[in-house]
């Protein structure tokens, strides 16, 4: 149940109060505590009713996406495309986003040709090729198969087709 206004005072028959809090920068295992005091309404000014303490979870990640390309100079625009579903979120030099995507460049780098763009050449060599290439496992939520009719009726780009 969440409160349709939010509030700083509740009516004291309430058995439960629920509350949403937003945390930014936690880190996997790191435990949020949440201390419940009366201000008012109480004996003791300030007395502290209950505490709890609740762990993270390992939400907090790094999804990386390759190939997309918004200009219509040459070919259409295209969507880029997820090559790792999660990456933890390791601040504050994040040591494995750096070498993922190191070897995705570097891989790139030697096989391209020149002024080819990184999504044409996973186009070109193709993108189970791309996957074994630079080492990146495959896994089910790499998935491109969505369409909705829109993507059949709607135009792609602004270059002309006669």
């Amino acid at each position: 149940m969440i409160p349709v206004k939010p509030t700083d005072t509740f009516d004291s028959a309430s058995e439960e109060i629920h509350v949403l809090a937003k945390i930014g920068g936690a880190r996997a295992g790191m435990k949020a505590k949440g201390v419940w005091t009366a201000v008012e309404g109480f004996a003791t000014p300030n007395q502290e009713i209950k505490t709890t303490e609740v762990d993270l979870p390992d939400g907090d990640g790094i999804v990386l996406m390759v190939g997309g390309k918004v200009s219509n100079r040459l070919s259409r625009p295209t969507f880029s495309k997820v090559v790792v579903a999660f990456i933890p979120n390791e601040t504050p030099r994040w040591p494995s986003t750096t070498s993922t995507i190191k070897r995705i460049v570097d891989v790139y780098a030697s096989n391209a040709k020149k002024y080819e763009r990184l999504g044409e050449w996973a186009e070109r060599i193709g993108w189970e090729r791309f996957f074994e290439k630079c080492e990146l496992p495959f896994t089910h939520h790499l998935i491109d198969d969505f369409r909705d009719p829109a993507y059949y009726t709607w135009r792609h780009t602004t270059q002309f087709k006669f």
